[in-house]
């Protein structure tokens, strides 16, 4: 009975936690026809103020937005960062299912085997024609803009440094499964090593020790030292 009675009182005083300065928006694609949860961080000081913020796009923030909030906000404290705007990425609508809708939106081609991937492309055109407008027009944004991903956000990521790389200013895959589709995404890299960047391009990737994906990801980091690439790009 007594431990009835706790429970019940610990009921009563549970307040709802939330992540100050958070919002959530609704952003429908006519690109992809998704409507897509945003996910959006701004700085405490951001309404007393007037100036403009660089942003930080990261995928997968259904699992991704509490640590990415709080790893950004020790890294401000730290004065690593300047301040910015988060804007996590996921999936809206009716009882979606983020290990399926990441497959289509974030790998650059359709495997048998593999439903629904192969929605890159049309997933890139959301971010450059939707969400990136949308930003501008309701948050007091700037040019500066980086883009984060994990695994397949990974693979996504370098998708678009490579073949947008001037839309972003910085680029951050993790764990990338680069060797999707027979290393598809080296023929984008090569393509890419032919283009002339109109601004300089910061790309910091990073794999945990025993990660599955860690000879994948050593393989993308010796292309990446070639020297004949490594002088195109930083």
């Amino acid at each position: 009975m007594l431990l009835n009675v706790i429970t019940a009182q610990a009921k009563e005083n549970d307040a709802e936690m939330t992540i100050a300065n958070s919002q959530v928006r609704l952003l429908q694609s006519e690109i992809v026809k998704q409507e897509y949860q945003l996910l959006i961080k701004t700085p405490a000081g951001y309404g007393k103020t007037d100036k403009t913020y660089p942003v930080i796009y990261f995928l997968d923030a259904q699992w991704d937005f509490p640590l990415m909030v709080s790893t950004y906000g020790q890294s401000y404290y730290d004065g690593f960062i300047p301040e910015a705007i988060l804007v996590g990425i996921q999936w809206g609508g009716e009882n979606p299912d983020p290990n399926v809708l990441r497959v289509r939106d974030f790998t650059p081609s359709h495997m048998s085997g593999v439903p629904n991937s192969g929605g890159a492309g049309k997933f890139l055109q959301f971010i450059k024609q939707e969400l990136i407008p949308f930003m501008g027009n309701e948050y007091r944004t700037n040019n500066n803009r980086v883009l984060m991903g994990s695994s397949y956000g990974g693979l996504f990521t370098l998708y678009t440094l490579f073949n947008e790389p001037s839309l972003f200013n910085g680029y951050i895959p993790t764990s990338s499964a680069s060797a999707w589709d027979n290393n598809l995404i080296y023929s984008y890299a090569k393509a890419f090593a032919e283009k002339k960047l109109t601004h300089p391009i910061r790309l910091y990737s990073a794999i945990g020790e025993f990660d599955v994906l860690m000879p994948v990801f050593d393989d993308l980091s010796a292309f990446f030292c070639e020297a004949e690439f490594q002088r195109v790009i930083f």
